[in-house]
């Protein structure tokens, strides 16, 4: 196992923007060439191994010196780090205009140090970093004290202490919503489901002390935090119409005040994400491409930054999979699955788990679609990760395989996985199936059986009628197995067997589509609000 190492660990954490500044940042220096030589030997590095590094650099002086250089190397990435955010960081610009007045004070620079501050508390109020202007006003009041009150009547004062007073609740209000998300994540971490009365009294108490909260908080911060925590409240207690109304009431509140995202510009994004997720969930497909298209829209304003554009590019990638899986919409979700697996083929910062998720989901596009080649093709990208998936979804993986060989009438394939989805289940469900798996595999052994007597078409008829009289142990999202056999059955397609029962399926969750909320997100205005560094 390689030996920790700060300095790679710091290297490796970097992403493509930082290492483009890094490299940047230094051209046609030439006394720090050493210091980049030794930065790509160990950028190139699959893991830390020093005297393999040594070996790579062909520098007396590095040899020589490798401890010092190491060192100096270090302080200067975290200089360049530092020097890349402060440019239009709205809290880094922050700090540097407090340095500002803390020397302008010391040099007795009185009307300069008032000029600093009022900039740094219009900036503190303009993006609401109210943990900032409890600084600014006692650098404010040594100011007053050094100069003797001049210029200062008693009114002033008491507008001074008002001022002090609301914005001390605004940033108490801010500190006490951020608490209440976190024991939000706590408590389900800890409790999981609700399952008592006292879980659900415990959670009904947060739910009164958000809203309460909401009512009263007189900064834009300070309830996007109290939304956030009830759109997780709601999804918690699976109460789909509150969810989806406090989702929409998010995003409306960051487009009242879009120089918020400023400070986290991942945050819009993100309520996008929650809400398409939850227009999914309703049925409200139309409403989800909408959404979607915003969502591309913000990806095109935040090229500049790699870590955000990741993030957006994730959650589409995400969204899109699941909303093309759920919706029936194969035919027009294959160019998107081709499009995902390209991205996660060429994306470095995609966790394994992520991989084989996005296979999964763009798999079942492809077998929606019928698109045999590519759908064969992710499932044998899919066994690249088999180590880490979960056991629910290796049965998912491999009956959705059979089914496929099924259709294509190659049953001696299908029922080549028959004995390892047998042993799955039997090991992970001890003994006890769920009934849509009891009647697939008894299913997949009649058509091994060799002394079977019915026809297969009988088989298959037997199969759907057991399945669809079972269908509501299919969740949102999961394969539609009674379809899929029903699709084999007669002349219509899978897919507009899928179109078709999401359309009665909208029906009843019409009523919670809170479609009395509408919402026209400017990106142009977010654009604008955006530091330089990241549009």
């Amino acid at each position: 196992m390689s030996k920790k190492d700060h300095l790679y660990e710091l290297i490796q954490s970097l992403d493509k923007s930082e290492k483009r500044y890094f490299k940047i940042y230094f051209t046609g220096e030439a006394k720090e060439q050493k210091y980049l030589k030794l930065y790509d030997a160990i950028e190139k590095a699959q893991e830390y191994d020093e005297k393999k590094i040594k070996q790579s650099i062909k520098d007396a002086y590095i040899q020589k010196h490798f401890a010092e250089t190491k060192y100096y190397l270090y302080q200067l990435i975290l200089k360049v780090l530092k020097h890349y955010r402060t440019e239009n960081s709205v809290d880094n610009l922050l700090i540097e205009k407090i340095q500002n007045i803390e020397v302008l004070i010391q040099k007795a620079l009185w009307e300069q140090a008032v000029s600093e501050l009022l900039k740094a508390k219009k900036m503190a109020y303009d993006y609401e970093r109210f943990e900032f202007l409890t600084l600014l006003f006692s650098y404010q009041n040594k100011i007053i004290v050094s100069t003797r009150l001049h210029g200062y009547t008693a009114d002033d004062l008491d507008k001074l202490w008002l001022e002090k007073s609301k914005a001390f609740q605004n940033f108490m209000d801010t500190q006490t919503a951020r608490h209440k998300v976190m024991q939000l994540l706590e408590s389900k971490n800890r409790i999981g489901y609700i399952k008592t009365k006292q879980d659900k009294l415990f959670y009904d108490n947060l739910k009164k002390d958000i809203e309460n909260l909401l009512k009263h908080a007189d900064c834009t911060i300070a309830k996007i935090y109290a939304m956030e925590s009830l759109v997780f409240y709601y999804n918690h207690t699976g109460e789909k119409k509150q969810q989806n109304l406090y989702c929409k009431k998010l995003i409306e509140l960051h487009t009242e005040n879009p120089s918020i995202n400023a400070s986290n510009p991942y945050q819009l994004p993100s309520a996008i994400h929650n809400l398409c997720m939850s227009e999914i969930n309703l049925f409200n497909f139309d409403e989800v491409l909408n959404w979607i298209k915003v969502q591309k829209s913000y990806l095109e304003i935040i090229q500049n930054d790699a870590e955000i554009k990741y993030k957006v590019e994730w959650s589409l990638a995400s969204l899109q999979s699941f909303f093309y899986n759920v919706s029936g919409r194969f035919s027009e979700g294959k160019l998107i699955a081709k499009e995902i697996i390209k991205w996660v083929e060429t994306t470095e910062e995609i966790d394994n788990t992520s991989k084989w998720k996005f296979y999964g989901n763009c798999a079942e596009i492809f077998l929606g679609a019928k698109d045999y080649k590519h759908f064969f093709y992710c499932m044998n990208k899919i066994q690249e990760f088999w180590n880490n998936i979960d056991a629910y979804n290796k049965i998912n993986y491999t009956i959705l395989q059979m089914l496929a060989h099924v259709d294509e009438k190659e049953i001696d394939s299908a029922l080549y996985s028959y004995n390892f989805l047998e042993k799955e289940i039997k090991s992970i469900r001890q003994d006890n199936p769920t009934k849509i798996e009891q009647i697939l595999l008894h299913f997949f052994q009649q058509l091994q059986d060799k002394k079977q007597t019915k026809n297969h078409n009988t088989l298959l008829k037997e199969t759907h009628q057991q399945l669809k009289e079972n269908e509501h142990e299919i969740q949102t999202g999961e394969f539609e197995y009674a379809l899929w056999l029903e699709q084999m059955l007669t002349k219509n397609s899978f897919e507009n067997l899928v179109r078709q029962k999401r359309k009665l399926q909208a029906a009843d969750f019409t009523p919670f589509w809170n479609e009395d909320i509408k919402i026209k997100v400017d990106v142009e205005s977010f654009r604008k609000s955006l530091p330089k560094r990241i549009r």
